[in-house]
């Protein structure tokens, strides 16, 4: 395995790993309150869905800075 291989493992098992300790520290429940409905939530899951929705919005733009960019 090359050297880059090992590191993508390793910074996946990590996040990974800090996920599963981000949902198991914060049992707490929160309400989340949207336009017309209120959510009962657990505070880990909602902060783990906003990174993972920030996440791939940043994909979703990059990779669209990156077609226009390579097109011209």
């Amino acid at each position: 395995m090359k050297v880059n291989s090992i590191i993508l493992l390793l910074i996946f098992t990590l996040v990974i790993f800090f996920s599963f300790l981000l949902l198991r520290l914060n049992q707490t429940e929160v309400s989340l309150d949207l336009l017309f409905k209120e959510i009962s939530i657990r505070l880990g899951l909602l902060a783990l869905s906003a990174f993972v929705a920030g996440l791939i919005t940043c994909l979703v733009l990059e990779s669209i800075y990156f077609y226009k960019r390579n097109k011209n």
